[in-house]
């Protein structure tokens, strides 16, 4: 049999067409879902879809949360509000320790990590990171700590301590840590 060429356009208009209608799927089937869901008028049923929940990766536990001791090298983490990049006075009062810290270690390197909760854009969330950091070590700077020892960086969103999708979470991921290099 000798195709033409219109019902090759045909057979590849339907094959285009299926793909484009099925699509990929957006969520993975569960075995609750009805056959309603799964089935078109007049198509069999399905074989069921057993649901298997993956294992947890360990970069997926939720970290502890922060304590309220400074961690081993004597340097607290600085809190920061939803959206805000100002210094709080509880945030002032964590920076006052870490300044007396940092200036009796002498000539001690520290990276200034600016970090936020998920909520935002990637692009929005290194700017708030940044603006963050930077606001810390101006406030470090202004304690006597000499700012050739410190520099600045963004993480935005990609570093979180808590991965919980709550506001208690949250609260945790809006930080600058402070980092000996």
């Amino acid at each position: 049999m000798i195709w033409s060429h219109s019902a090759w356009t045909v057979v590849a208009g339907s094959a285009v067409l299926a793909v484009f209608l099925t699509g990929c799927p957006k969520k993975p089937q569960t075995a609750v879902q009805s056959a309603s869901e799964q089935t078109r008028p007049g198509e069999a049923a399905p074989p069921s879809v057993e649901e298997v929940t993956p294992p947890v990766a360990a970069e997926e536990r939720p970290v502890a949360p922060p304590t309220a001791q400074p961690p081993a090298a004597g340097l607290a983490d600085v809190y920061f509000d939803f959206d805000r990049s100002e210094i709080t006075p509880a945030a002032r009062t964590a920076l006052e320790q870490n300044a007396k810290v940092l200036m009796a270690r002498g000539n001690t390197q520290v990276r200034i990590e600016g970090n936020c909760d998920e909520r935002g854009t990637n692009e929005y969330n290194l700017a708030l990171g940044e603006r963050r950091a930077e606001a810390v070590k101006r406030v470090l700077v202004a304690l006597g700590v000499p700012a050739s020892s410190l520099s600045t960086i963004s993480y935005g969103e990609e570093q979180p301590v808590c991965r919980d999708h709550q506001e208690s979470c949250w609260g945790k991921n809006r930080r600058a840590h402070l980092a000996l290099r």
